[in-house]
């Protein structure tokens, strides 16, 4: 692929990723495009359909995921429970829940739910594993705790407080963050 096309394209996927969250998993492709600084035709010349961006659009979460998680992987030996809060502070920020949300209903709806479940199943899997084990044998974690569990505790974190509870407690997110961890680690005693 052109250079040029392949920017065309990540603009779009990051477009799409930003509106789905923001909008809705119906946002126009026409909307998209403008927001991606591109045609409607460039869109549809990539993505022919929704289920083809909404596909590349959890690519590219799962990426972002990913990449996180790379970043940390050589500071374990530094201070262990510092770099884990990092990690999971970074991939709270991510903000997945909207987006996951807008997926799942797209699931749903088009009759895709076992798919888009075996697909994401295997690539939270991939992701989380060795995040996973590092943590449990600092025992961080209890053994239980598959990449799944982990991803959909991530996930109830990352939901944005309404406007109103932002404005009272504005780190609620990072503050039920390390609830989390301090539990998960309590449990793992």
């Amino acid at each position: 692929m052109r250079a040029d096309a392949q920017a065309n394209r990540e603009a779009i996927v990051m477009a799409a990723q930003t509106l789905f969250q923001e909008e809705g998993i119906d946002v126009s492709f026409r909307r998209i495009a403008t927001e991606a600084d591109v045609g409607v035709a460039t869109v549809h010349r990539n993505f022919p359909d929704r289920r083809v961006l909404v596909n590349a659009v959890t690519e590219r979460v799962t990426a972002q995921a990913h990449d996180i998680v790379r970043a940390h992987e050589h500071s374990w030996d530094e201070d262990p429970w510092q770099n884990w809060n990092d990690v999971i502070l970074e991939l709270v920020r991510l903000g997945i829940t909207p987006l996951a949300e807008q997926i799942s209903r797209f699931a749903y709806d088009e009759n895709l739910l076992a798919e888009i479940v075996e697909q994401r199943r295997t690539a939270i899997s991939e992701v989380f594993a060795g995040l996973l084990d590092k943590a449990r044998r600092h025992r961080f974690i209890p053994a239980d705790v598959t990449p799944i569990r982990f991803a959909v505790g991530i996930g109830m974190i990352s939901r944005e407080l309404p406007a109103v509870g932002r404005q009272l407690v504005d780190d609620q997110q990072e503050w039920f963050a390390r609830v989390y961890l301090e539990g998960l680690r309590s449990l793992a005693q």
